[in-house]
């Protein structure tokens, strides 16, 4: 009896699965059996330190001091974060929140402060950072919430007033002003790059940049976080118009991805360029640069060849040209 080619690939396939479903189960039973093993181990260790700390003498924070040191941590922490991000406590928190249970340890809270904020003991001794946990740390469970911390971090935090208005005003005005200069400095380098006789990149090539750029991404984007093409635009839009110009494009690359010359020369820097300013305006925008990010992950050739053309296409009422 001869088989049916169709019916046996279905049923190939159809064992496939069935091996992912066993093996994925398999691996989710072992993660989640070594999780449990390591929160009992950290339960155990917390509870010891909970302990340490309470013996230790060290009254909690009252008020006054719980808003001086909240003062210090938001000051910490603008300091140590990115220019091109708010400071968020609650990334802050997740980032030492190991296991994601939404609560974090005395040891964890302390590496906090010490590693990510890079408060030394000289600016907040041990003594006082143990008595701004015993007040957090209220019922004694050797644990405080992600609540908690946030509650702590708004203490005493700005609100809008006047002085605000004025600084917002000043920054307005300023921010008009660069911008003027740097539109004419981004005409200036539109004229420079097209005038150097390169050509716009094909299909093909906007393709394979763009697996080039997603691969340096990857390799530069901090472990504990997605790489996301939108932050990435985002930390060279240091206006936020949603527009960036040759420059800060090119910033992105050299500096932000560390694609070195010998990765990427500076005539497929401007070949791409070239491609993505279709229009010659000197700029391109987010959904454009999203577009041509993604275009490396769509499996069909055709797919990437049309859209590829897409970004180089120039509009002429309404026709592609």
């Amino acid at each position: 009896m001869e088989l049916d080619p169709a019916a046996l690939i279905e049923r190939l396939a159809e064992l496939d699965r069935v091996l992912d479903n066993q093996s994925t189960a398999a691996r989710q039973y072992v993660s989640q059996r070594n999780r449990a093993a390591g929160d009992a181990v950290r339960a155990e260790k917390d509870m010891r330190r909970r302990r340490d700390v309470a013996r230790s003498g060290v009254r909690p924070a009252d008020a006054a001091e719980m808003a001086e040191l909240s003062a210090i941590l938001r000051d910490a922490h603008r300091a140590t974060s990115p220019p091109w991000e708010s400071p968020s406590w609650f990334k802050l928190f997740r980032r030492v929140d190991v296991n994601g249970s939404g609560l974090i340890s005395f040891d964890e809270f302390a590496k906090m402060v010490r590693s990510l904020l890079k408060l030394p003991t000289s600016l907040l001794s041990e003594s006082r950072l143990e008595a701004l946990w015993l007040a957090l740390d209220a019922d004694g469970s050797g644990l405080i919430s992600s609540g908690e911390f946030g509650k702590l971090m708004r203490i005493g935090a700005p609100t809008p007033d006047s002085a605000s208005a004025s600084r917002h005003f000043v920054y307005g005005r300023n921010r008009a002003a660069g911008d003027a200069v740097r539109a004419e400095k981004d005409m200036r380098r539109r004229r420079d790059v097209a005038r150097s006789g390169v050509r716009p990149a094909d299909a093909a090539e906007m393709a394979e940049l763009s697996a080039i750029l997603r691969d340096a991404h990857r390799a530069t984007s901090p472990p504990w976080e997605s790489p996301s093409w939108f932050k990435l635009f985002r930390r060279v839009d240091v206006n936020g118009s949603g527009l960036i110009s040759f420059d800060e494009f090119a910033k992105m690359v050299r500096s932000l991805l560390k694609l070195p010359t010998s990765l990427l020369s500076e005539s497929r820097l401007e070949a791409l360029w070239l491609a993505l300013d279709a229009d010659g305006s000197g700029l391109i925008s987010s959904g454009e640069f999203g577009a041509f990010f993604k275009l490396s992950l769509l499996e069909s050739r055709s797919e990437r060849a049309s859209i590829a053309r897409l970004l180089r296409s120039r509009h002429c009422g309404g026709v592609v040209v």
